[in-house]
């Protein structure tokens, strides 16, 4: 315990009256703080998407490990396991039917949007002769044309719930109501090429469906396994495990919600209104590209992988979360270490069994998302994070301060400044995330790029750095950098308050041992203000670190605080009747100190450089 550090000797005695007019000229200095630039702020965290159910890049890894598609489903969906028409859930009885009849017994039971709310689509044949009718709700024979490869065609509405197609520029068949559709065959040999969507489809019949008196939607009817084959989820050239992990999600995912909606023929008005489908072709539910899909550059992998797995289902017997066992197998493309539960990503209280957190390392690696590149394309001007918060004029941190048990962040504490005042508001994750356009909700930190330093931007106390940069608490640290987290030394600290606080020069050597110190004059400077004192032996010892116990006095004295012997103890770890007890206790009292988050004050430990800078923003500027 240095004692010395509050005992006053007569030559550097300051009057409580000197003591006082020094703390006005402190306030002249800082009564008109430099405006901090707004600067950008960087977000860093890891992921892509809402990070529920089976991890893209995860299910590569674990692929890359040696783990099957089946333990790699099973493991992102808990509880669940594979199950076909015939080999029926664990939980079944053998032989007993569990997908309803109408999707087992047709051919093509799946409808998925390709277009909604059209009053035109163009059309022409790829390869082979299309086939089509009009006016019919069903239609197994062409009755109007047979469309062959280099003529362009056209559906389109012509009147008030009248519709015909064209032949370029020619009516063809009759004007008649708006069902009608396009017949592709039983083989790849037929294709349709679809302007507005810019795909091949080969497989299954496109269907036209009106909405209103003026448009109509356009939906392709298709079987289960053809559908997966056009699913455009998957990175192609990964490993086989991956992409048929990929293809039991896609699979069931389409299942779980065709089943969800029934059959075509019973959807409800709203479902018709909707996009008369099971499945949109979008990411609203999945990318389904149909033939264009199966004919990239290493499609054919991915062709591989839904054969391979053709007619297998994930299932749970969960029976309030599923659809006849089948499990909504949501994807995304990684989290961030753990999967996030449905219920947190979508803020409902309907948490679905299978779809709780669970521990995902492999999501981690081989990912260019872990983490969000650096961070480098994760950045929000500080303007436009003020703009979206009615109770802050101007953002100084954001800081996560709750997490959920994947590890996102659950709420994301906004700090600024509300005009003049000192004011703070919290924002979920979720809003996070949408408002700042981050990729997922598994934010790590924020830091802040603006100057004057380069090595600060991620320090919880940067707003702080720069505060009392701009009041002229400057240091004398070479080159761009502040090594927040670095201890701040003696001479350091004396360099920035004398700096700061504008203390005049003294031609009074007060120390014996920091005549070659580049902050000479700033120690003398603070010794003539009766702000430092020194050692028992006469040495000022300007290499030594500063104690936060030593900081509190040091503040107390520029403040012109009058200090009585004793306190009550401020911390449990603070006698008030210790050397710096009472100085603790007044900035305590002042909110320039709130302790630790354990409730101590721990005076021993060294001041770092990122403290002091929150030490003098709080005890000089007002800062938080």
């Amino acid at each position: 315990m240095l004692l010395a550090v509050t005992t006053i000797s007569t030559r550097r005695f300051v009057s409580a009256l000197a003591i006082a007019a020094l703390a006005l000229s402190f306030l002249a200095v800082i009564s008109q703080p430099a405006q901090a630039a707004e600067g950008d702020y960087r977000f860093e965290g890891n992921g892509w998407g809402h990070g529920v159910g089976l991890s893209q890049y995860g299910a590569q890894s674990r692929a890359l490990a040696g783990q099957t598609a089946e333990e790699i489903v099973t493991t992102y969906y808990s509880g669940s396991e594979l199950a076909t028409e015939t080999e029926v859930p664990s939980w079944r009885t053998p032989g007993e039917p569990w997908l309803p009849s109408w999707w087992t017994e047709d051919e093509m039971p799946l409808w998925v949007g390709l277009l909604e709310d059209d009053a035109r689509f163009d059309f022409e044949a790829d390869a082979g002769t299309l086939g089509l009718c009009h006016g019919l709700s069903d239609c197994p024979d062409a009755t109007i044309g047979e469309p062959v490869p280099g003529q362009s065609w056209s559906f389109r509405n012509t009147a008030p719930n009248k519709c015909q197609f064209f032949l370029d520029e020619t009516p063809m068949g009759v004007e008649d109501n708006c069902y009608a559709r396009i017949l592709l065959g039983a083989d790849e040999n037929t294709r349709i090429d679809i302007d507005q969507t810019g795909n091949l489809y080969a497989h299954g019949e496109i269907v036209v469906r009106p909405v209103d008196s003026s448009t109509f939607h356009v939906v392709v009817e298709i079987g289960i396994d053809d559908y997966v084959k056009g699913v455009d989820e998957a990175i192609f050239s990964w490993q086989s495990a991956a992409l048929e992990a990929q293809a039991l999600a896609s699979r069931t995912f389409a299942t779980f919600k065709a089943l969800e909606r029934g059959p075509a023929s019973s959807f409800s008005a709203s479902v018709i209104t909707d996009c008369w489908c099971h499945v949109e072709d979008n990411s609203s539910d999945q990318v389904y590209d149909g033939w264009s899909t199966e004919i990239e550059t290493l499609g054919e992998n991915w062709v591989a992988a839904a054969d391979a797995t053709a007619g297998q289902y994930i299932v749970h017997p969960d029976e309030e979360w599923t659809e006849s066992d089948t499990v909504l197998a949501l994807f995304s493309s990684s989290n961030g270490g753990a999967s996030e539960s449905n219920g947190v990503a979508f803020d409902t209280a309907e948490q679905y069994t299978y779809l709780d957190t669970v521990p995902d390392p492999y999501s981690l690696l081989n990912n260019p998302q872990a983490p969000w590149n650096g961070g480098s394309q994760i950045k929000v001007a500080g303007t436009t994070v003020a703009s979206k918060l009615s109770q802050l004029t101007r953002v100084d941190r954001i800081r996560v301060v709750e997490r959920n048990p994947s590890g996102s962040a659950k709420t994301v504490l906004f700090e600024g400044k509300n005009g003049s005042t000192n004011a703070s508001t919290t924002r979920t994750g979720l809003w996070t995330r949408s408002n700042m356009s981050l990729r997922s909700t598994f934010l790590d930190r924020v830091c802040r790029e603006r100057g004057p330093y380069d090595d600060d931007g991620c320090s919880f106390f940067e707003h702080n750095i720069v505060n009392i940069y701009n009041a002229g608490f400057v240091g004398t640290l070479p080159g761009n950098d502040y090594d927040p987290e670095d201890d701040m030394t003696r001479s350091a600290m004396a360099a920035f308050l004398a700096a700061g606080l504008d203390l005049p020069a003294t031609s009074t050597d007060y120390f014996p041992d920091d005549s070659s110190d580049p902050n000479h004059g700033a120690i003398n400077a603070l010794a003539e203000a009766g702000i430092v004192i020194g050692y028992p032996d006469g040495t000022y010892r300007p290499n030594n670190t500063v104690t936060r116990a030593e900081m509190a006095v040091y503040l107390a004295r520029g403040l012109g605080v009058s200090l009585p012997s004793s306190v009550p103890d401020p911390f449990p770890d603070v006698p008030g009747d210790s050397w710096f007890g009472p100085a603790v206790a007044e900035i305590l009292s002042r909110g320039i100190t709130t302790g630790h988050q354990d409730g101590t004050y721990k005076p021993d430990q060294d001041t770092t450089r990122e403290q002091m800078a929150a030490f003098m923003d709080r005890a000089f500027l007002g800062g938080f």
